[in-house]
């Protein structure tokens, strides 16, 4: 699943991934946004529903993050950096204690009047 919205450019990361593994996480905010942070949710892996159980769903929601990198944070300038021209990469680990499921990559970005919103998110699935 992806939601890219025309804030940040970014480059691919993979539909699949082992707990455990790094993967890069590389953009570009549009002028006049700035890279604000990345986080990670992790959400059990689907299993099937019965149309009665599909039938008692009312939404749907991204997991809460069990990890933020926000830019200039210790945490994202040892794997991190933002670059003069607004270009961000880093790398982020793959991994909630190990364990499987799809985990939610998110980006968040700034705007001029500084206000703080989701650009994209992304899923990789760690069976």
């Amino acid at each position: 699943m992806e939601f890219v919205d025309r804030y940040v450019e970014l480059e691919p990361i993979p539909l699949r991934a082992k707990a455990g593994d790094r993967i890069s996480i590389r953009g570009r905010p549009q002028p006049g946004i700035k890279f604000q942070a990345i986080s990670i949710g992790r959400t059990e892996c689907p299993k099937p529903l019965s149309r009665d159980d599909l039938l008692k769903t009312k939404s749907y929601h991204s997991p809460e993050p069990f990890m933020t990198l926000s830019a200039g944070s210790d945490s994202f300038t040892r794997t991190g950096k933002v670059l003069a021209d607004g270009r961000f990469e880093t790398e982020i680990p793959i991994s909630s204690d190990g364990l499987t499921g799809v985990y939610y990559v998110m980006i968040w970005v700034r705007d001029i009047d500084g206000k703080i919103f989701l650009a994209s998110q992304r899923t990789i699935v760690v069976p």
